[in-house]
């Protein structure tokens, strides 16, 4: 595989701004930690205990199907606003958006994504 397809595989699993600081920088052997500042978001999926209890007659694939959806317009949504989702566990969704440039509006990008989300 190319050197420049391997970096774009790279970067479609990693949050923007670590890609960034690891094309921006000649990275060595020596760890290191950096406080920053972010907003973070969790969304968890509403009624989703309730929906695998019923759905366990049914199998595992309609309700694979079920939670595939929601986290793709879950993702798309993130993504919109400039977030980097950072873990799935079970049916939660964990985005961080960091950007030092704009932080007295950085809590409004999270917000507006909750917004976004919180449909019924």
């Amino acid at each position: 595989m190319p050197a420049g397809a391997v970096a774009r595989e790279q970067a479609a699993h990693t949050p923007k701004w670590v890609n960034a600081r690891l094309q921006s920088q000649d990275w060595s052997n020596n760890p290191r930690a950096e406080a920053r500042t972010a907003a973070v978001l969790l969304i968890d999926i509403a009624g989703f205990t309730a929906k695998t209890d019923r759905a366990a007659g049914d199998g595992a694939e309609s309700l694979t199907y079920f939670i595939n959806d929601c986290f793709a317009i879950l993702a798309d949504v993130i993504d919109s606003e400039g977030g980097d989702i950072v873990a799935f566990a079970g049916d939660a969704i964990l985005a961080i958006w960091v950007d030092p440039e704009t932080l007295q509006s950085l809590p409004r990008r999270p917000y507006a994504a909750a917004l976004r989300c919180d449909r019924p």
